[in-house]
Order: structure tokens, then sequence, then C-alpha cells
């Protein structure tokens, strides 16, 4: 695994972000140890795990390297674009769990909260994306040009991208098509995974 593009890009994500492998370490320990405590079952309820998760004083005072504050907000973030149910099944396994100390999700939450998007925000945003793709999406993938030209006709869309300014957001949107943030295998077709992409934090 050490050869594997994703590991490679995740360390040089942790090294380029200032994440120090002494914080990474500490973070992946207190979840194992949290993990050896909740996830006896093999499997969380999604809410019930969450709660568990906000509730944890330490585990938020690591995610914030030393700032509980932050942390707490941070997991909030991820909560909020469910980081870890990435199958949306409703329950967390162990390998969802260790979702938490994932570079990409800690510098994902920290762009988040350092850039002032609140976690109403991004929760708005994303059950706004879900429900436009119970819609749009009943074929299990939409044509590329197509899709944008039915999230650019989304109004409330534009409208919560912008936190209430339209013409910001439907601009935020356009700005998303032109570098292809969602096709970003370039085979010109949107699938659920690819159309989620709308809410992601780095996006």
């Amino acid at each position: 695994r050490l050869y594997l593009p994703w590991n490679i890009i995740a360390a040089e994500d942790a090294v380029g972000n200032g994440l120090e492998p002494d914080f990474l370490l500490a973070l992946r320990t207190k979840v194992l140890d949290m993990w050896a405590v909740i996830g006896a079952n093999g499997e969380v309820e999604r809410l019930a795990c969450w709660d568990l998760i906000l509730a944890d004083e330490e585990l938020a005072s690591i995610m914030g390297k030393g700032d509980q504050a932050k942390g707490k907000k941070m997991l909030e973030c991820l909560k909020a674009i469910r980081a870890l149910d990435w199958t949306g099944d409703g329950t967390i396994d162990f390998t969802k769990f260790q979702r938490l100390y994932l570079p990409w999700n800690i510098i994902a939450a920290e762009d988040a909260v350092g850039n002032g998007l609140e976690p109403d925000f991004l929760l708005a945003l994303r059950t706004k994306v879900l429900d436009m793709w119970a819609v749009i999406g009943a074929n299990g993938e939409v044509e590329r040009l197509a899709c944008w030209d039915l999230i650019l006709a989304d109004e409330e869309l534009a409208s919560i991208m912008g936190k209430g300014d339209q013409a910001k957001g439907k601009k935020m949107l356009e700005c998303l098509k032109a570098i292809r943030a969602l096709d970003w295998t370039g085979d010109g077709t949107i699938d659920f995974t690819k159309f989620q992409r709308l809410y992601l934090p780095w996006n």
C-alpha cells in the first residue's frame, strides 16, 4: 500500500496542510480507542454514532489541535456532509468510522471552519443536493451538460450556495461547471457519487 496513489496523495495533502505525524497518530489512536468501546456489535446507527462522536470532548480537543470548540465545529461539519456514511445506508461500521482520521476529511473540516462554512449551511446544501438527485438521477446517471443545465436552472440551489445571494450562488455554480468539479473522471456522465461533490467544502 506504500505505492498506492491515494495513500501518496493523502500523505502529500497532510504535509502540505500542516498535519503533523504526531497529530495524525494521536487522532488515529483516539478514534480506534473509541471504536473499541462503541463498535462491539460491528456497526452503529449513523445518528447514534454521531451523538457519541460529538459528545467526546477529548476527540474534539485533538481534532482542533487543542481548541475544543473548533474541533467540535469541525466534527459537526463532517457530520453535515456525511463524511463517514458515504454509502448512505444509515450505519457506521469500522471502515467508515476510520474516516474520522483521514487527512482529506480533516482538511475539509478545517477548511470549512476556517472559511466560515457553518454546519447548518452544509447540511442545508447537502439536503438540497440529495433532493435534486432523487428527481434527476432516477436512471443512475445523467449526461454531464444536461446535468449542469438542471443545476444552473435551480434558483433554490443557487440561493443556498450563495447564502441568500442567488446571483453569487449561480456564479459559484458556473465556476464549478467550468472546472468540471463533478465529472472528475472525464467520461461525460454524472452519477450519484459525482453529484454529491456539489456539497463538499473544498468545492
